[in-house]
């Protein structure tokens, strides 16, 4: 994933041939509503790793 794919991914505004680009926009969205932060990373080999981080309840 490029950084102009970083930069988009999660707003909506990604597209895949694969899918609609709304699972990490309702991904973050309810990450950032529970007062967490989502990061995406690329993974070694290909690929994208996805890391919610949530506040202790």
């Amino acid at each position: 994933m490029d950084a102009a794919q970083k930069a988009t991914a999660g707003t909506g505004f990604a597209q895949s041939p694969h899918g609609s680009g709304l699972g990490l926009t309702i991904a973050r969205r309810v990450t950032e509503r529970h007062g967490g932060q989502i990061h995406f990373e690329d993974t070694p080999g290909g690929g994208l790793t996805v890391r919610i981080v949530l506040p202790d309840a």
